[in-house]
């Protein structure tokens, strides 16, 4: 069984004790307790936790959605009585990864993690120096130093997602991917709690014995036979659409078109404010998101991906996803949706699912008119950071299928998810 409950409350204390009356009323004893938190409830999430007597996860989101409105405030909890385990690997991704492939699986898993986490300001400076000493070596030999900068990348930061989802997707079950990296960024977060007790940088996995109805959308449209109509399908879809060459290695991104990130950007006559990353964090002024990025079209799939070009003078760029299966020339494009908030509508409606994980980059898209989306969508939904997906079962050729059976996109992403 499963049950949904929420509380629109932004202060935690009255947030708790609307969550004490309504947990009374659930008629069944749950095992598990998902409590999605929005912004000003997270750091709370040891109170949230104390309220159930099972074991809980506490995450952050955006906002979500109820059958009645849309709320940027509060908190959604799921509890369910389902059989499942719950496992903490922490490390290196490449650690975690092999803990992972040796570890007990479900038939549906559910992979939270924090897909880049700044642990400290002297962490990121330390980082910083690291990588622009290691840039002055890029002109003589820039394969070693894109190699070097995606380990110092990788260590210290980023779990890449398509990286995560291998060990799922190699062992033939469903993996539902919440790497989460919020609209707002700042030191020490984003926080994911494991009964109450903060988990930091480490990847939460649950997974349940039997398998969970669940399903995924890019709400693009499907990829080429081949490469160059994968890149006439992007093209047309976003604008600029400007094909460039980039030199990658890992989750390292050095020069496209012979530049440093920023003067490619300035060529291209972009007006973004050149920040300091250092501060913005501390200030929690680091906004996650961007209009500009590059597709990247896999020699694999004849898929794509996209990755967010934000404007800090970075010489050694991050990707949040391995990029060695891809090709070395991308599309630099500007997101836009041609048809607006409507064209969502026959990726949502009619869908017989209970639960929807929307990327939160729709409420940059369309502001004032994402309420629209309450119409789309009959049940409840959360709004968090492009979630991704591993499975078997899926037949159409999926714009973000990047790699055998793994999709990944940094924008546009839902997953569907039946509770039962």
């Amino acid at each position: 069984m499963f049950s949904f409950l929420y509380t629109p409350y932004p202060k935690t204390k009255d947030a708790i004790q609307d969550l004490k009356v309504k947990l009374e009323e659930v008629e069944f004893k749950p095992t598990l307790t998902v409590f999605f938190l929005t912004e000003e409830l997270i750091n709370d999430s040891e109170k949230f936790a104390s309220l159930v007597d099972c074991e809980s996860v506490c995450m952050p989101i955006e906002g979500y959605i109820t059958p009645e409105s849309i709320w940027t405030r509060g908190c959604l909890v799921l509890l369910t009585d389902a059989e499942y385990e719950l496992q903490v690997f922490k490390g290196t991704p490449d650690e975690v990864v092999d803990k992972m492939r040796r570890a007990k699986k479900g038939r549906f898993n559910i992979l939270i993690y924090p897909l880049l986490y700044p642990k400290s300001r002297l962490q990121a400076l330390k980082i910083l120096i690291r990588l622009r000493r290691l840039y002055g070596k890029y002109k003589s030999d820039p394969e070693y130093v894109l190699e070097r900068a995606s380990e110092i990348y990788q260590n210290e930061l980023i779990y890449p997602i398509n990286k995560m989802l291998r060990p799922f997707r190699d062992a033939g079950v469903d993996a539902v991917s919440f790497n989460i990296f919020p609209l707002r960024m700042k030191y020490g977060h984003p926080i994911i709690a494991v009964n109450g007790k903060k988990v930091g940088r480490g990847v939460v996995v649950l997974s349940f014995r039997e398998r969970i109805p669940s399903d995924y959308t890019d709400t693009l449209p499907e990829r080429g036979r081949n490469l160059e109509e994968t890149k006439e399908i992007i093209k047309h879809e976003f604008m600029i659409g400007k094909e460039v060459k980039v030199e990658k290695k890992g989750i390292a991104l050095g020069h496209i078109d012979g530049m440093k990130l920023n003067e490619f950007l300035e060529a291209e006559r972009i007006a973004i404010a050149k920040r300091d990353l250092s501060n913005d964090l501390q200030d929690k002024k680091f906004l996650s998101a961007s209009p500009y990025a590059l597709y990247f079209l896999s020699k694999e799939t004849m898929g794509a991906s996209s990755l967010g070009l934000l404007g800090y003078p970075l010489e050694i760029y991050p990707s949040l996803f391995e990029l060695d299966s891809f090709m070395d020339n991308a599309i630099f494009f500007a997101e836009t949706i041609r048809g607006g908030l409507n064209i969502l509508k026959k990726y949502f409606v009619d869908k017989n699912f209970n639960f929807y994980a929307i990327d939160h980059n729709m409420f940059l898209m369309y502001e004032e008119k994402i309420h629209q989306l309450k119409s789309y969508i009959p049940s409840y939904a959360i709004f968090t950071s492009y979630p991704n997906y591993t499975s078997h079962n899926l037949k159409i050729k999926l714009m973000s299928e990047i790699e055998n059976k793994i999709y990944l996109n940094l924008t546009r992403t839902t997953l569907f998810i039946n509770w039962i």
